[in-house]
């Protein structure tokens, strides 16, 4: 009975092994399935190839400058397709005008002659102003980068994108304008239209900017206000998935309302009523930015007023004059006038007889 319980013990451990195995095998086997199901997605944009940088120029760019410019580039790309949940990996080919006039030859006659620089599809036009210094040439290559990428998102629907939302984006992830204004004179220009009623209704900047250079202005500066209004109210995750709504063929609207949970028009409203609410503020807090005007004007004031004071000085003493030719300044000793008779004899004091 012995050697037959252990015949049947020794036939039963091969059975338990091939049933570990098989469940071994049917376990990784569902590993690997998990693996193929989510890897994919996540293996593309860790493995996704960086975008192939091209720097060129009507005269040839020094090796270092063109390394710099691509390194910046990469690096903005990279930063773009964070922010906007994306990713863009296509060539972009970047030129450097060394002159205003290799600048508007590239970009063409219909390019407005304010701009330092400027984005068409996967091409980026850097102007001579844009590279006054490296800071400003970094931040005015990341708003027009941000612009390429925009236009891949929205490749399949051109259209579909406000030009108010394009540029207040661009403006958003760089910092930068696209007019060589600085950003207290954009404020002020904004702040002063609300106040007259001179603003823009975003219908009037869906589809393009105003020609004339102070309209453009303040197209620029209410798409970059009204743009960071939304992403402080909404938050940047509901802004992400109002831009892919749109760009996947949804109308504004609808893909407005469904994003952030209000009406497009209300939010807007909302938006203007708060801006020309604080405008006169704005004005007055804004006019003290520009300290070293203020301080020459006051100057300027305070010499007028005393010119004037001068003057009116002068006056008054030639009307007051009895005809004696007697100066008020004229130094007069009181002794001269001393009466012996009613006060006595004078007192004496140092230095006098």
């Amino acid at each position: 009975m012995t050697r037959t319980r252990g015949a049947s013990n020794t036939q039963a451990m091969p059975g338990r092994n091939a049933a570990r195995s098989a469940a071994m095998r049917i376990f990784l086997s569902a590993l690997l399935m998990l693996g193929f199901l989510f890897a994919p997605p996540c293996a593309a944009r860790a493995q996704a190839a960086p975008a192939t940088v091209t720097v060129v120029g009507a005269r040839q760019l020094p090796p270092p400058t063109q390394k710099r410019i691509r390194s910046q580039a990469r690096r903005h790309i990279a930063e773009l397709n964070d922010f906007f949940d994306y990713e863009y990996n296509k060539p972009v080919r970047i030129f450097v005008a060394a002159t205003q006039q290799e600048f508007q030859a590239e970009t063409g006659a219909d390019a407005p002659h304010w701009a330092v620089a400027l984005a068409g599809g996967r091409k980026i036009y850097m102007g001579p102003r844009s590279s006054a210094e490296q800071r400003a040439f970094d931040t005015t290559l990341k708003h027009e980068l941000a612009h390429v990428v925009l236009h891949d998102m929205f490749i399949r629907r051109p259209g579909a994108l406000p030009r108010w939302l394009n540029e207040g984006l661009a403006v958003k992830v760089s910092g930068d304008w696209e007019m060589p204004d600085a950003w207290a004179a954009s404020q002020r220009d904004l702040y002063a239209a609300l106040r007259e009623g001179q603003d823009l209704d975003f219908s009037e900047i869906t589809n393009g900017f105003p020609a004339a250079e102070w309209k453009a202005r303040i197209a620029y500066a209410q798409s970059a206000h009204f743009t960071e209004y939304l992403y402080d109210r909404f938050g940047e995750k509901r802004m992400n998935n109002f831009l892919k709504r749109l760009a996947a063929g949804e109308d504004f609207d609808k893909a407005f309302r469904a994003a952030m949970g209000r009406r497009f028009d209300r939010v807007q409203e909302h938006w203007r009523g708060k801006m020309q609410g604080k405008s006169a503020m704005g004005l007055l807090l804004l006019s003290f930015l520009h300290v070293d005007t203020i301080i020459w004007a006051v100057m300027a004031l305070l010499v007028v007023l005393a010119f004037f004071r001068f003057l009116l000085k002068r006056y008054f003493r030639g009307s007051s004059d009895d005809g004696d030719n007697y100066d008020d300044d004229e130094e007069v000793d009181e002794w001269d006038y001393w009466d012996e008779d009613a006060m006595g004899h004078k007192p004496w004091r140092p230095g006098r007889d």
